[in-house]
């Protein structure tokens, strides 16, 4: 049986509007705020760094030369905080490997069957999965980064068949073979979720539009806005993800059951014949 797209966009939109799903939504919305203001320092931080550096260079701006071309700040970063550059990198290192768990503990909560209150199982193993989730998708973004910059076919295919890797970390733990237990899940059936990953795209890109509109008006109203919206599309795309994992995932259980009967009556036959 192949996927069901409907199915999983609708039940992603139900646990994301369930207690559990608006409980995790307000963790990624705080969790997003920081995150950009984190990321908007990074960027000022780096500009001003490379300011620095282009000032002090033979013939820069201290021998009459042209002034450097970059603001290092600007109403574009309205949530930039004076961080050095040591600091705030290291302070992104630190987001990242949080971000992946919380992805981690929000699949299991997708998962469950608990709807009111997170389940104890959410965190299991926790730290474990985070290494793994962080080390294999710095492998997959990288592989995928590459398939689409020389050839768009093979950075799709990649993405689709790599689509399930955090929820069998997550579900199944998973290591190493993670990316083998994906790509399994993924044969047969990368038409459906290459529909899939372009649906929930599509619906990423229209709920960034009164975002991107806001930010002309006011970047700071923009920001805020863009980050409930970001939470927003996150924790419903991992929800999606999660549905359509376990949706393979029960048709891969249910085929080995067929196969099974199968056998046993192959063997009850030649057992009868025998007598």
């Amino acid at each position: 049986m192949s996927l069901d797209i409907g199915d999983a966009i609708s039940n992603g939109v139900e646990r994301l509007t369930d207690r559990n799903g608006l409980l995790l939504l307000g963790v990624f919305v705080a969790f997003g705020l920081v995150n950009t203001v984190v990321g908007q320092s990074l960027f000022t931080s780096y500009l001003e760094f490379v300011r620095s550096s282009f000032e002090t260079m033979p013939g820069g701006p201290g021998m009459g030369e042209q002034p450097f071309p970059f603001a290092p700040g600007g109403q574009s970063m309205p949530l930039a905080l004076p961080l050095s550059l040591p600091v705030v990198a290291a302070l992104s290192l630190g987001l990242a490997v949080l971000s992946e768990a919380l992805r981690i503990v929000t699949i299991r909560v997708v998962a469950s069957d608990e709807r009111a209150t997170i389940p104890d199982t959410a965190t299991r193993n926790i730290g474990m999965a985070t290494v793994t989730a962080f080390l294999l998708g710095l492998v997959v973004n990288l592989a995928v980064g590459i398939g689409l910059v020389f050839l768009l076919l093979p950075g799709v295919f990649l993405a689709v068949s790599f689509y399930f890797v955090r929820p069998a970390i997550a579900l199944e733990d998973k290591g190493l073979d993670a990316l083998s237990r994906s790509w399994e899940l993924a044969t047969g059936n990368r038409i459906d979720l290459f529909l899939l990953l372009v649906l929930v795209w599509f619906i990423s890109l229209l709920a960034s539009i009164p975002a991107t509109i806001l930010n002309f008006v006011s970047p700071i109203a923009g920001a805020l806005v863009g980050v409930v919206v970001n939470a927003v599309v996150l924790v419903f795309g991992i929800a999606v993800a999660t549905d359509a994992f376990l949706q393979l995932r029960t048709d891969e259980d249910e085929d080995d059951d067929i196969g099974a009967v199968d056998a046993d009556s192959e063997f009850f036959d030649a057992e009868r014949e025998e007598l």
